[in-house]
């Protein structure tokens, strides 16, 4: 028997970009679902999951989606100093807008 260890170091994915000022989340579902209420459905079943396993998704909070490729910009630089998790978490749990810093 042959065993081994394999590491993944995913990439990117393809990213469907949208403006460097976010998107209307409600716009965007629309878009790619099809239907806002469909896909209320399946986030309610998320969310009753995710009760489930302590984790408290706030999906009604997030009224604008990020630029993703900025998003997975900060991902990455998160990771680099061990913050991934952390930034993670303050978007999609605690809605903390990370992009919408300004520069000085």
């Amino acid at each position: 028997m042959v065993s081994a260890v394999v590491l993944l170091d995913a990439g990117p994915l393809g990213l469907v970009t949208n403006p460097k000022s976010g998107m209307d989340r409600r716009q965007y579902i629309g878009a790619k679902f099809g239907s806002v209420e469909r896909f209320g459905a399946m986030e309610q079943r998320l969310e009753s999951v995710g009760a489930g396993e302590a984790i408290d998704f706030k999906f009604g909070n997030i009224r604008r989606l990020p630029n993703k490729l900025d998003a997975h910009r900060l991902i990455w630089l998160a990771q680099q100093h061990g913050k991934q998790d952390a930034v993670v978490e303050a978007g999609s749990l605690k809605d903390v807008k990370l992009l919408d810093a300004k520069p000085y």
